[in-house]
């Protein structure tokens, strides 16, 4: 099953290549007339009637040459997608977007769940997501993992910090402040470690100072 999963995978590849790039291999699994639609459709060649019939890679692949020009993109648009295609190109980047494009808000807590199963969490915006999920699924205990890599593992905005600090209380431990703070300074999140200063531990205060002083006059240097 898994072979058959994967041969499935590089054939839909292949013929998404063959849209792009009409001298590759297996284009004649497309019909002349959709090969010439689909790359009319895209801008790739000159306009055409439309065939008798589309393809449904044809299609992914006007799918996902829309979502990699569409900032604006979804969370459901994305993760649809990511979940019907995988390994197709530039995955990792739509990964980053969908994970950012989930709600803190406002999200369904089993798509979410469901979607990460498939992909797990590649960024800090990703693992705090993900924590929110957890929690609301009453999963209190993995919830507090996932919010400790969410802290640890990068850079998080203003309000992504406010929900992991007041939805987490008790959560977060010192080491792990300490953790944050190393990292966003090797980093050179220099703004995001001047925000985490305050929560390291008493005795490592002073050096995470000094290290974060260091880093700005580089910057300015």
């Amino acid at each position: 099953m898994a072979a058959m999963t994967s041969l499935t995978r590089i054939s839909r590849l292949a013929l998404a290549a063959a849209l792009l790039i009409p001298t590759v291999a297996h284009a004649s699994e497309l019909t002349p007339e959709q090969m010439a639609w689909y790359r009319a459709q895209m801008g790739l060649a000159a306009n055409s009637g439309p065939p008798p019939s589309t393809s449904p890679v044809g299609d992914a692949v006007m799918e996902w040459r829309r979502l990699t020009a569409n900032s604006g993109a979804s969370f459901d648009q994305l993760s649809r997608f990511l979940m019907a295609n995988k390994g197709w190109p530039d995955n990792d980047k739509m990964r980053t977007r969908a994970e950012k494009s989930i709600s803190l808000d406002s999200y369904d807590p089993q798509r979410t769940l469901a979607y990460f199963k498939s992909y797990p969490p590649q960024t800090a915006s990703g693992h705090l997501r993900y924590a929110l999920a957890l929690n609301a699924s009453g999963r209190r205990e993995d919830a507090n993992a996932a919010v400790r890599r969410a802290w640890t593992s990068g850079p998080l905005d203003d309000y992504e910090t406010s929900r992991a600090l007041s939805m987490f209380p008790g959560a977060i431990t010192l080491a792990d402040h300490d953790a944050r703070m190393d990292r966003l300074l090797w980093s050179g999140a220099t703004a995001a470690a001047g925000r985490q200063l305050a929560f390291t531990s008493p005795d490592k205060r002073a050096v995470f100072a000094a290290r974060l002083a260091m880093r700005n006059a580089s910057v300015d240097a």
